[in-house]
C-alpha cells in the first residue's frame, strides 16, 4: 500500500488546487446571483488566499511537532466541502466563511503532504516531488473545467445557486 501513497497525495494535491481554483470561476456567478459588489467579490479571494498563505507556515510549524497524516484527508475534504458548500448557501456571510474554511483546508493540507512525500523519499530528498509541478499546472484548469460550464448553464437557463 506504501507505494501508492505518493499517488494519493498527489491525487489530493491536484483535488485541494482544483478546489482553490473554482473560487474566481464562480465569481460572476455570485455577483450576478447575489448582487456583490466589486469590492466584496475581492474580498472573497482576499479571505480565502491571505488566510490560507498566513495561516500555512504557523500549522506547518505545528505539523512538525506532532505527526497526522490524517490532516491531508482532514485538509482535502474541509476544502472540497466547503467549496461545494458555496452551491447551497443564501447569503453573502455565508460564502465568505466557505470561502475562509476552503483557505483554511488548504493550509492544513500543504504542511503535511510536503513532510509525507518527503518521508516517503527516502535518502533522496526531492525524488517524489518530481511530478507535483505538473500536479498543480493541470490541477488550475481542470478546477475552471469542472465549474464554469455551471455558470454559463445557470445565467442562460434562469438557473439560481439558491433560492
Amino acid at each position: 500500500m506504501q507505494k501508492y501513497y505518493p499517488y494519493l497525495i498527489t491525487l489530493s494535491h491536484m483535488i485541494n488546487d482544483s478546489c482553490q481554483s473554482v473560487l474566481p470561476a464562480l465569481l460572476p456567478l455570485f455577483i450576478y446571483t447575489y448582487g456583490l459588489s466589486l469590492e466584496q467579490a475581492g474580498f472573497l479571494i482576499l479571505a480565502n488566499t491571505a488566510l490560507s498563505s498566513l495561516l500555512q507556515p504557523l500549522l506547518g510549524y505545528i505539523s512538525d511537532k506532532i505527526n497526522q497524516p490524517r490532516l491531508i484527508a482532514m485538509g482535502v475534504l474541509l476544502s472540497a466541502c466547503s467549496t461545494g458548500m458555496m452551491g447551497f448557501v443564501t447569503s453573502y456571510e455565508s460564502l465568505l466563511i466557505c470561502a475562509t474554511l476552503a483557505g483554511v483546508g488548504s493550509s492544513i493540507f500543504h504542511p503535511e503532504g510536503a513532510k509525507i512525500m518527503n518521508r516517503l523519499g527516502g535518502g533522496k530528498k526531492g525524488k517524489l516531488w518530481e511530478p507535483l509541478p505538473s500536479v498543480v499546472v493541470q490541477a488550475l484548469p481542470l478546477g475552471l473545467y469542472l465549474q464554469v460550464p455551471l455558470p454559463i448553464r445557470s445565467v442562460h437557463m434562469g438557473w439560481r445557486l439558491s433560492q
